[in-house]
């Protein structure tokens, strides 16, 4: 190799190696105080014990938490002998839905089985401090509350040692508290036991079946500094939990801080130096960050895994939300969704050792709940494995384990352990595609269907959510499954048993679609309502069964797929759905749409903290939900969204055993103009660094995981790698290179002389603001949406826009047959001249600088059934457009108004007026979606009205967005339809 070329990559992986893998100290979280919720607080934790710090002026307050802290007691209704899946499709097959309730989905009401809280200490500083500001530094994960008069109060929960340790410069606290939780009174238990000897204090809480808890915390003064040691044992650690804690304590104590210290300093910049990754979204940033944190303080080998909120359980007096338990229908498996790219395989591993071990109980459910061999899960469970019921649909949905043991799959292709393989994903995966096909019989054109089947949450918990099997969930989780055990069984050389398990992915047949070829929630079911999971798109997103680089069908069903997301709005999305569209859009190249969902999520659905909130907490209308419930997959998909945007490697032969090609920057938005990331992992156990500069990459790296052939997908517009080795071949779209496990090949690519142009969809930074409309650069488009979709058909006459809100009495004025050019002139932006056409360009007599251009072709002529004037006539094949500019953006308020005839009203509506990217609420759009009814979006959620619009007549409609109320109005033929 050419010694230039030696030396470019040598200076390459140098500037890699010399950066640190340690978070930036401007990433680190940092919240003014007071923090008066404990869900705002700093979060402490080592997987097993969790902290949270808050508290407000002289108070200082530590929430504790524990993650093996459960009441076990099992629910008798559960144990009756006909508790089986054979009574549930009795019932449902009865219509008998009241007490399928009762037994089925009512248990849950009962308060046990559920996690329990563990207390917390409370700390009353001396009068003379009061806290200004909390912190956490990500590198140590160390929590801070730096005091008004000088000093700061340094707190971590050891990485190494089961125990939490306060520091307290100053003045000897007032008084320290260590609260017992009164919650668990709910549950039946006595009343915790309290003592203190020796300087130390504690409580002892029963738990029910048999468990014991203690919390317990002492101090000591060592110069001008208190030290203040606490955590929580259990009979789990020993049968005297009191004394257990006291020797942790006491060792803690004698250590002193710095000691302790440093150990738990070493673990977590072992923890960093996995991987890395730098994007110029300061935001987004510190959310990855921050939850990679979550992993190394939530998630350990030897610990359980992560619940819904890890080891940072409600402290507000009252039981976990949902029990803190384990949801199985997407809060598990997202949560463990980001680890694989990032390295973090320990922290990945401890969710996998805990399914494994609880095999047999799994085991047992099979036989005992649906009657099959093999193993099955509940899909919403407790930490020994029970089932714990809620909505049936999804709480005891089978196919939920076929997602589980995906995972296992991909542990192992992203690891290529193949002890793993062969002792751990395998059997698991094996025992459950085992339960799964006993469930499954043949229809009558030969396809395996189940007996019931569902879609998470659709429809809820009425009779309508048994969908019509198999909903387009079960078969992509049935199908990843068999598919994902038949690539590991031929790697084992089990071909017998993977011939069969390939048989099996195939007798499913394909994926249910509407006439668009968007993806159904069932056979019988089309899409056609906003919902918070996107269950029924599994196939294209996490599992990759349907891509963009498989045939044109594929890429019709994604985009029709996408669309239709986009026509519904997020009115009923949660914040997890944000995080999880823009994995979604990353995967399949939107990399504009997945930016502006990763916006969303972070402007409008974290607490100040960095956790996700179910609700939004914008006040913009993202989500119509609006609560504060804290759960932790939402911030984990937003992890793994940043890692599809810069990386991908999936197969486009799912379970044939090829790892992908590896895609740099396959999702890198325009607005990311520089990015980079360092030992990101992909299929096959590589690891992978790239850089990019001017929105191109200009160097990358891959050390080889396995031996065998590495491929890197040429994305690179032209521009020819300069390899620091030989042997790299082109093969279709991929450089092709043999490598050994260990060995390493770099590139480096010619830096663009400037920054590309921003593509017309470029999503811009999200703007938190009040105003009634949020602008945009889009053109403004008469009978088509921004991609050019949802176009009207029919006559359209006396197009208007104004940038106010119009009265009722002006808009009745428009809406008068007999004058319908009456309106008043002021504040409007557009009123084209249909008489008059010039060239491709229509007049604009408001606004001359800025005419309507003819996009395809369009006609006009005498406006049918007596409407004076000329009228546009389009049939489908063209719409107008108005290009960008300022004028448009009516900050202080809108009106847009349109006599309309309609020839045709499909199901996804036609857009007459519409500045608004698909998708997404900014700028201002009215359409008649669904059907033949009115929207008006100029925020979510949208107003809508069933209006009934009569195909071949006229209609008069308008909507009006009020500047300073920022009331919404919709009208029809002169009158207010409806309003918010």
């Amino acid at each position: 190799m050419p010694r230039v070329l030696i030396l470019l990559a040598a200076l390459a992986g140098a500037a890699d190696a010399a950066e640190s893998r340690l978070p930036p100290a401007d990433l680190n979280p940092v919240l003014k105080a007071p923090i008066s919720r404990w869900d705002e607080a700093i979060p402490l934790g080592n997987g097993l014990m969790g902290g949270l710090l808050w508290g407000s002026g002289s108070t200082l307050r530590l929430s504790l938490d524990r993650g093996d802290l459960w009441d076990l007691r099992l629910p008798e209704v559960l144990q009756e002998e006909d508790w089986t899946w054979a009574t549930l499709k009795r019932l449902v097959a009865e219509g008998k839905h009241d007490e399928l309730r009762r037994r089925f989905d009512e248990p849950y009401g009962i308060p046990y089985p559920t996690k329990v809280p563990a207390g917390r200490l409370e700390i009353d500083l001396d009068p003379s401090q009061s806290i200004q500001e909390f912190s956490l530094d990500l590198a140590t994960a160390e929590g801070r509350a730096r005091l008004k008069e000088g000093g700061t109060i340094a707190a971590f929960v050891s990485a190494r040692e089961p125990v939490a340790l306060l520091r307290i410069p100053g003045p000897a606290p007032k008084e320290i508290r260590l609260l017992a939780p009164e919650s668990v009174k709910q549950l039946g238990h006595p009343p915790a036991t309290h003592g203190e000897a020796d300087g130390a204090r504690w409580y002892v809480q029963e738990a029910g079946s048999g468990l014991r808890y203690a919390g317990l915390a002492a101090t000591r003064r060592v110069g001008n500094v208190t030290l203040v040691a606490v955590t929580v044992a259990s009979t789990a650690d020993g049968a005297d939990p009191v004394a257990v804690a006291r020797q942790r304590v006491a060792r803690a104590l004698a250590r002193g801080y710095a000691v302790l210290f440093a150990p738990h300093r070493q673990w977590w910049a072992r923890f960093w130096a996995q991987s890395r990754v730098s994007v110029p979204d300061p935001l987004i940033l510190k959310q990855y960050y921050l939850v990679r944190y979550f992993y190394g303080a939530a998630s350990r080998p030897g610990a359980p895994p992560i619940p819904l909120q890890g080891v940072w359980t409600a402290d507000e007096g009252g039981l976990p939300p949902w029990k803190g338990d384990y949801h199985h229908d997407l809060n598990t498996q997202m949560t463990y969704a980001g680890y694989l790219m990032a390295g973090h395989f320990a922290e990945g591993r401890c969710f996998l050792d805990f399914l494994w071990k609880l095999l047999p109980e799994f085991r047992q459910f099979a036989r005992r709940f649906y009657g099959t061999p093999g193993a099955a899960v509940p899909g919403v469970m407790s930490l020994d494995g029970k089932p714990l019921t809620g909505w049936p649909q999804y709480s005891l949905s089978p196919t939920n384990a076929a997602w589980l043991g995906w995972l296992f799959a991909e542990h192992w292709r992203y690891t290529r352990d193949a002890r793993f393989l062969r002792e751990r994903a395998y059997p698991w995966c094996a025992e459950v595609g085992t339960s799964l096909r006993a469930m499954l019989q043949p229809d009558a054109q030969g396809l395996l269907k189940l007996a019931l089947s569902s879609s998470p949450e659709i429809f809820d918990n009425t009779p309508r959510a048994w969908l019509k099997p198999n909903s387009s969930y079960d078969q992509a989780c049935l199908k990843a499954l068999f598919l994902s055990l038949a690539e590991m069984a031929s790697t084992l050389g089990k071909h017998e048993e993977a011939a069969r398990w390939r048989q099996d992915a195939e007798d499913l047949g394909g994926f249910a679609t509407d006439a668009e070829g968007c993806l159904m929630f069932s056979p019988e079911d089309e899409v056609r309502e906003s919902h918070r999971h996107f269950s029924h798109s599994m196939a294209i997103h996490p599992f990759g069964l349907i891509h963009a680089e498989g045939t044109d069908r594929d890429r019709q069903v994604i985009t029709a797929t996408c669309r239709r997301y986009d026509e519904l709005g997020t009115a009923a999305w949660c914040g997890y759905s944000f995080s999880w569209m823009a994995c979604l859009r990353a995967r399949v190249g939107d990399a504009e749409a997945a930016l502006r969902n990763l916006d969303i999520f972070v402007n409008a659905f974290v607490l100040r903290n960095g956790f996700h909130c179910n609700g939004d907490q914008s006040g913009l209308g993202f989500s119509s939900m609006t609560y504060r419930p804290f759960t932790l997959e939402g911030n984990f998909l937003a992890l793994q969204a940043v890692h599809e945007m810069l990386l991908q490697s999936w197969s486009v032969r799912p379970g044939s055993g090829e790892p992908g090609a590896i895609r740099l920057f396959p999702a890198t938005p325009w607005r990311w103009h520089t990015a980079s990331f360092a030992d990101l992992r992909v299929e096959g156990g590589h690891r992978v660094s790239a850089r990019r500069e001017r929105n191109a990459t200009t160097w990358l790296r891959v050390v080889a995981g396995r031996t065998g052939a590495v491929r890197i997908r040429d994305n690179f517009g032209g521009r020819q790698p300069r390899w620091s080795r030989a042997g790299v071949r082109k093969v279709g779209p991929d450089y092709v290179v043999s490598l050994k496990a260990g060995e390493v090949i770099e590139a480096t690519l010619p830096r663009p002389a400037a920054i590309p142009p921003a593509p017309a969809d470029a999503a811009p930074p999200l703007q938190i603001s009040t105003a009634p409309i949020l602008p945009n650069r889009l053109p403004l488009r008469i009978g088509a949406d921004s991609n050019g979709g949802c176009r009207f058909t029919g006559e359209m006459a006396y197009v208007r826009v104004y940038n106010r809100a119009l009265s009722p009495e002006e808009i009745a004025r428009l809406a008068d047959p007999a004058r319908p050019d009456s309106g008043s002139p002021e504040g409007c932006l557009v009123r084209l001249d249909f008489d008059r056409r010039e060239g491709d360009h229509f007049p604009n007599l408001a606004l001359p600088a800025l005419p309507a251009r003819v996009v395809g072709t369009v006609a006009t002529g005498e406006a049918a059934e007596g409407l004076p004037g000329t009228a546009l006539k389009l049939d489908g094949q063209g719409f107008l457009e108005i290009a960008d500019d300022r004028a448009l953006d009516c900050p202080d308020g809108i009106t847009l108004a349109a006599w309309i005839r309609p020839a045709a009203l499909p199901p996804a509506g036609v857009r007459v007026i519409d500045k608004s990217p698909v998708g997404i609420a900014t700028a201002y759009l009215l359409d008649t979606y669904p059907g033949n009814s009115l929207r008006l979006i100029a925020r979510d959620p949208f107003l809508t009205y069933a209006a009934n619009l009569p195909l071949g007549r006229w209609s008069h409609v308008a909507a009006t967005v009020e500047g300073t109320t920022r009331q919404r109005t919709l009208y029809l033929n002169g009158q207010p339809v409806a309003a918010d």
